[in-house]
């Protein structure tokens, strides 16, 4: 009688796999770990947009909202202040009046890059407060500092909210 040999190949194959997959699901971990927003990365985007940041610039800000509504604001900065806001294509109104904002109103303050970073800070310290750990990504120019992306998802309300930013120096 001859003995055959068994082919045990097929356990190896099955160990590559799953090896595999725990290490692409590590890696994925990482990677999303390393992408949330902390409050150091934020701290030193600011501090390059303050050092090299343009006073005058045309920005670009696409939100999408839950039931992906989209909304684009195309604001137009001088010397540092907002001008002119256009949501949608249409100037930003005055909800009680209906009255056109004047350029450099306060109003159209919010729509700044200054105040992008405010938004992303109180965004922080609320989650701080809190202690929850929501899904918070923002994406910064590697030069001047300024948001490029950011996306912030909430665990209790599942909010989802995704913001691509553009960012044009004026002459």
């Amino acid at each position: 009688m001859s003995s055959q040999k068994k082919n045990r190949l097929w356990i190896w194959f099955f160990v590559f796999v799953l090896v595999a997959s725990i290490a692409v699901a590590g890696f994925m971990i990482w990677f999303n770990l390393r992408l949330q927003l902390t409050q150091e990365k934020l701290d030193a985007a600011r501090a390059r947009w303050k050092e090299h940041g343009p006073k005058d610039y045309a920005l670009t800000i696409t939100t999408k909202l839950p039931g992906d509504h989209i909304d684009t604001y195309n604001v137009k900065v001088r010397a540092g202040k907002a001008m002119e806001v256009r949501l949608n294509g249409e100037l930003l109104r005055n909800q009680e009046t209906n009255e056109v904002y004047r350029p450099g109103d306060p109003k159209l303050q919010y729509y700044t890059m200054d105040r992008l970073f405010v938004y992303l800070d109180a965004f922080l310290e609320a989650d701080a407060k809190k202690q929850e750990k929501n899904h918070i990504i923002a994406i910064f120019n590697e030069q001047t500092g300024a948001v490029e992306y950011f996306v912030r998802s909430e665990r209790v309300s599942r909010m989802h909210v995704e913001e691509k930013v553009t960012l044009e120096p004026l002459p």
